[in-house]
């Protein structure tokens, strides 16, 4: 199992809740592949709150394996009282052993537009890991990671204030790496036992 990049990215505009950082106004391009996620919560509304989160596991084929996206875009903007945007996006990406060309983009924005009194977090997580062409989450991860995408659900809408909603995230990125790795891990073993087994069976004599 080759490990070939983790990339963390958070941004938070505005001061509700207890938010410090940063504002920008470019906006990040849109999806164009089955290997791009891009969470964007915008809100418009005053006095509301839109939060989004999405945690993906996937695998890389073709031309486009090694050129993932992950991008968490949050908007708050003209809300005549305070509003919230929150945007959080978690992606692993396998990319199968023998990929020439390796481009993983990770992004997060947030943005408070004309909006007084109002708060954007965003947060991005991507995990990339080399794997053999054969290798596949198992369906025992699979069901970790929509438990997993489950609690970001619950974690982004929870009216945490946005230090809290950051350690949250962190420790839930931490988990969603370690299901996937301990899931390669134990198929890689899988793989060595049966290899070793075979290999002592055709050196025994007949």
């Amino acid at each position: 199992m080759r490990r070939l990049a983790v990339c963390l990215a958070l941004m938070a505009a505005g001061s509700l809740p207890t938010a410090i950082g940063l504002a920008q106004d470019s906006a990040p391009p849109a999806p164009t592949g089955p290997l791009d996620q891009n969470v964007t919560a915008d809100n418009s509304k005053a006095g509301t709150t839109v939060a989004l989160s999405g945690l993906t596991a996937v695998r890389g084929q073709g031309a486009n394996a090694g050129s993932p996206s992950n991008i968490a875009q949050a908007t708050a903007h003209d809300c005549t009282t305070p509003c919230q945007a929150i945007a959080a996006a978690l992606q692993i990406v396998l990319i199968p052993d023998g990929t020439t060309y390796q481009a993983p983009q990770n992004l997060a924005v947030a943005v408070n537009l004309r909006c007084t009194g109002c708060g954007s977090f965003a947060y991005a997580y991507q995990y990339v890991v080399g794997v053999a062409r054969t290798v596949r989450l198992s369906t025992g991860a699979r069901h970790q990671i929509d438990q997993l995408h489950h609690e970001a659900d619950q974690d982004v809408r929870a009216g945490l204030d946005y230090p809290t909603l950051d350690a949250k995230l962190t420790d839930l990125a931490h988990r969603f790496r370690a299901v996937v790795d301990t899931d390669l891990t134990r198929q890689h073993a899988t793989e060595h036992d049966k290899h070793s087994s075979k290999t002592l069976k055709q050196q025994q004599p007949a």
